[in-house]
């Protein structure tokens, strides 16, 4: 992974979303051949990109993180930096994302099309519950 020789990253956010959520994080956690100075967060219990996004942000400011990169699949990335760069900038931490090599099967592309249609009604969902969980 490119992500290994980065300068400046120190932390790198694994999600899994549905219902192969936990499995995908954790084979991306096994998977990982990148440095080992790199703090890991894998988060594997949300339904969707959003909680993803905000489920994780909560695991980084538990650590006191302020600066994450969140490693995804290439179609994946124009959401994940619409859901997680929006998310995270509200709470103070900042969001690189990088893609992970992988060549896009037909479906993810269809699908990411697909969800991103409901990703605005999703991003203002989250973004009300971490402002009553976090900010009270």
């Amino acid at each position: 992974m490119r992500l290994a020789e980065s300068d400046g990253v120190r932390t790198v956010v694994l999600t899994g979303g549905g219902s192969r959520g936990a499995r995908e994080a954790a084979q991306m956690a096994e998977a990982w051949s990148g440095r080992r100075d790199i703090e890991l967060v894998v988060e594997p219990t949300a339904r969707n990109t959003a909680e993803n996004a905000a489920r994780s942000l909560q695991l980084l400011l538990e650590r006191g993180i302020e600066d994450a990169t969140v490693l995804c699949a290439p179609q994946h990335v124009p959401r994940v930096r619409y859901l997680f760069g929006g998310i995270y900038g509200r709470f103070g931490v900042r969001c690189r994302v990088q893609a992970a090599w992988r060549a896009p099967h037909p479906f993810a592309l269809a699908r990411e099309a697909a969800a991103f249609a409901v990703a605005r009604r999703q991003r203002r969902a989250v973004l009300a519950e971490l402002e009553t969980a976090l900010r009270g």
